[in-house]
């Protein structure tokens, strides 16, 4: 019979994430281990102890998330709470052994007569096949024992990770056909990642990539005349693989995006800010959905002609959902080669190429410094202060954005822990109309986008849950 429950109770609680131990000897709500993240595992008797793994690294049970030979654990002590095999009806006297108290210095119970956990304290254990046995008893003979333990972490649960930062040097960011949309500069500090499979740092450097950065980017705030918008980008999971080279770091990685846009935000704040004042840095909202909610500020942008241009901006902060005009989808490529976009009108139900008039886009104007701080490309012949994209057949005919790479440091073949390398991205690609008339008019929707964006790179090796 005592098999039989111990079976049915391992069905439901085998490999359990944050779970809580019952007490195997009297009732098993009386006293209870919170082994925090750790995969916790009944004994094959009822009364046997349950044992209590954290794999060396692993996220959800190893504070310190590396691998290094030793799990840091969380481990709290329960009195009259809820299990997988009961329900508590009252209190009982619970106690620490002296053994165990030698073992978790600073473990605390609950206060008497109150229901809960007790402050969790860390376990320290190296890597090893020998647990640590750890004990609740409960009035005169109930007892919730567990043996913890500190295992080598599954080879397979490895993964390496590309971090891409966009960085201070200047980016540029061209929007619609109208011109008034281009040179706009690009949120630094800005961050997201890339999942990479197939490859190594001794044997092959060629690996398949894709976009899996799992939150939306800060809100990148651009200003246009007296149109505020603010544009919240989603990095959708990638299903297609791109190409990533750990020697050369060369990169060719398709990028599926959802693009919110939102206008009529306030001209005082075309974004809400996060009120940390520097990358890193812990603040609140100054408003839209989280208004005065705590944030951490992910990114800086300079917005020309806002009476206060300095934002410092959080993913933590998104603006208003009233304030959303339309999500627009796009697909490109993030390259460090060459981009294009062949001409004339390159987008679905684009109606003009330029606003030239009788000139022409054929005047490189690169040398000019640009008023929205990004990097001039071609301007009109007939206004040399006119950006535009050159996909007219009297132009050059094509938009062409070119990327960069550098190979990585340190140089592959390298086992090291981390390699980082500076690059430049580039992209082109159709934006669709947004449905707001003004935003269409003023920027040139449907149109082209082009995008140069300087990053710093960093690849290493993560740990990834089952």
């Amino acid at each position: 019979m005592n098999s039989l429950i111990a079976l049915f109770i391992t069905l439901l609680v085998t490999s359990v994430s944050a779970a809580l131990v019952p007490q195997q000897r009297g009732t098993p709500c009386d006293a209870a281990w919170d082994v925090g993240g750790a995969e916790a595992t009944p004994g094959l008797e009822a009364r046997q102890p349950w044992d209590a793994v954290c794999a060396d690294g692993d996220p959800r049970c190893d504070l310190d998330g590396d691998e290094n030979r030793e799990c840091r654990m969380t481990i709290g002590a329960c009195v009259a709470v809820a299990t997988v095999s009961c329900t508590p009806r009252a209190i009982r006297k619970v106690r620490i052994p002296r053994a165990t108290r030698k073992k978790l210095p600073g473990l605390t119970l609950p206060p008497a007569g109150i229901a809960g956990c007790g402050d969790p304290v860390t376990l320290a254990l190296p890597v090893s096949d020998t647990p640590v046995p750890l004990t609740l008893r409960s009035g005169k003979r109930g007892a919730s024992r567990v043996r913890v333990r500190c295992k080598p972490l599954d080879p397979s649960l490895r993964r390496k990770e590309l971090l891409l930062r966009v960085s201070t040097t200047t980016s540029d960011f061209d929007w619609g056909w109208v011109g008034a949309g281009h040179n706009y500069a690009l949120s630094q500090g800005a961050r997201f990642t890339a999942c990479l499979s197939g490859c190594d740092d001794t044997t092959d450097p060629a690996c398949d990539v894709r976009a899996c950065t799992p939150k939306p980017l800060p809100p990148l705030p651009l200003l246009l005349g007296s149109l505020p918008v603010c544009l919240v980008l989603h990095i959708d999971e990638g299903q297609s693989l791109g190409t990533f080279d750990l020697a050369s770091g060369a990169l060719a990685m398709p990028v599926t995006l959802r693009a919110d846009v939102h206008a009529q935000m306030p001209l005082s704040d075309v974004c809400p800010r996060c009120s940390g004042g520097t990358i890193g840095a812990r603040g609140t909202c100054s408003n839209g959905e989280r208004q005065q909610q705590a944030c951490v500020v992910d990114a800086y942008s300079y917005v020309t002609g806002s009476s206060n241009p300095d934002y410092f901006l959080s993913s933590d902060c998104p603006p208003e959902a009233t304030k959303l005009v339309t999500s627009l989808a796009i697909a490109t490529m993030l390259t460090t080669g060459d981009s294009t976009l062949a001409g004339p009108t390159p987008c679905p139900e684009q109606f003009a190429d330029d606003v030239c008039g009788e000139g022409a886009c054929t005047v490189d104007c690169s040398g000019a410094e640009p008023t929205k701080r990004g990097i001039n490309q071609m301007c009109c012949s007939t206004d040399q202060w006119t950006p535009c994209f050159p996909t007219a057949p009297d132009s050059p005919g094509a938009i062409l954005r070119t990327g960069l790479a550098t190979p990585l440091t340190p140089a592959w073949p390298s086992p090291a822990a981390s390699h980082t390398a500076g690059a430049v991205l580039a992209a082109t690609f159709c934006s669709p109309k947004t449905t707001d008339q003004s935003v269409d008019i003023l920027y040139g929707l449907p149109g082209p986008v082009a995008l140069l964006l300087p990053v710093d790179m960093e690849v290493h090796t993560v740990i990834a849950p089952p």
